[in-house]
């Protein structure tokens, strides 16, 4: 069956900005000063009733254009639409596929076209502001670079894509406060947050367009290798591929964000626990390709030692790529994997920006 998708009719009021605090008959707001409006919100404000006229929004000759313009330029623009997104399945129950391959997805297949600096990258997939909604589209840029590094073709880049931005699109029937939480919750809050697999995979299952394929990335991306993932615990061979490589994703980006409760890992910290997923919990042959990648990336890199000194990457061991060969700014030469109580500590990328 061939799914063809068409157009909205455009609404007069896209790209226009709301005035003041917009709300529903019972309170509950919906959109705040100033968002801009998109087919996505326009839809959520009529289905709480709320009928917009000319007084709502502020003039025209101070409004700006929005992303149904064209594809956003950037993850914060990416980041806002997938609040958006997810606002409108918490109330519809259905996803809006349209609005994602439009709007989110193209931004993920040209970010994803031609990585010069994977640690430049991970800067921009890093910061902690609106981690929920940033989380799912760096599992997805993520998760499609793996992919093309495993030699996937573009349809299944595709697929991978979408299934990676959907993952934890479950979470929207979570209370907020078990959604990202990095607080220690109590067994039943843990087991009832564990459910949002199961709640991903209905939603998916559910929309036109999507592949059951997909679906099964929301359902098993926490299963292990050694049967200690969850739902249901199964192992190595017995889950899709694509739920193995999104699985490497998700875990990466943990690693690598600076979420508001937890700060990003140290570069040493990141790749040692990389390395130990690959027995027996991640897919050993992707853990492995993206290590290599990695470290492939830092020759010739700058970075910032454990005791704070900064050092230029020479050489990588080929015994022991994790401790490769440095030579400080000073201009003395280390070799880290004789030096083992010194480590990689961060990527210093230009203008300033380190990648941890």
């Amino acid at each position: 069956m061939i799914i063809q998708y068409r157009p909205y009719p455009r609404h007069p009021y896209i790209g226009r900005k709301l005035k003041r605090d917009t709300h529903n008959y019972r309170g509950v707001l919906l959109a705040p000063a100033k968002t801009v409006l998109n087919h996505v919100r326009i839809r959520l404000l009529e289905m709480h009733g709320v009928e917009l006229d000319d007084e709502d929004l502020i003039s025209l000759e101070r409004s700006v254009t929005f992303a149904d313009l064209g594809y956003h330029p950037n993850i914060d623009g990416c980041a806002a639409h997938m609040k958006v997104i997810y606002d409108e399945v918490r109330y519809t129950k259905k996803i809006p596929l349209f609005d994602i391959r439009q709007h989110i997805l193209p931004f993920i297949m040209k970010t994803t076209d031609q990585v010069d600096d994977i640690y430049a990258l991970f800067a921009q997939l890093q910061t902690k502001n609106d981690y929920t909604y940033r989380h799912p589209i760096a599992v997805s840029i993520l998760a499609v670079i793996i992919g093309k590094w495993l030699g996937m073709k573009e349809p299944q880049l595709t697929q991978l894509a979408i299934g990676a931005l959907l993952h934890d699109i479950g979470k929207v029937k979570l209370p907020p406060d078990l959604m990202d939480s990095d607080e220690p919750l109590h067994p039943m809050e843990y087991a009832f947050r564990k459910k949002h697999t199961h709640f991903g995979y209905q939603l998916i299952r559910d929309t036109v367009g999507t592949s059951h394929r997909q679906a099964l990335v929301a359902l098993l991306h926490h299963e292990r290798q050694d049967g200690s993932g969850y739902p249901f615990g199964i192992r190595a061979g017995k889950f899709d591929y694509h739920s193995q490589v999104v699985a490497v994703a998700d875990t990466l980006h943990h690693l690598i964000a600076d979420r508001p409760h937890k700060g990003a890992s140290p570069l040493y910290a990141t790749i040692a626990h990389l390395h130990d997923q690959a027995f027996g919990k991640l897919e050993p042959r992707i853990i492995h390709l993206v290590l290599d990648k990695m470290m492939q990336a830092l020759t010739q890199s700058r970075v910032q030692l454990s005791d704070g000194r900064h050092a230029k990457v020479l050489t990588l061991n080929p015994y022991a790529k994790l401790h490769p060969f440095v030579q400080l700014d000073q201009g003395e030469f280390l070799d880290l994997n004789v030096v083992r109580n010194l480590h990689i500590e961060r990527v210093l990328i230009e203008e300033g920006i380190v990648v941890t």
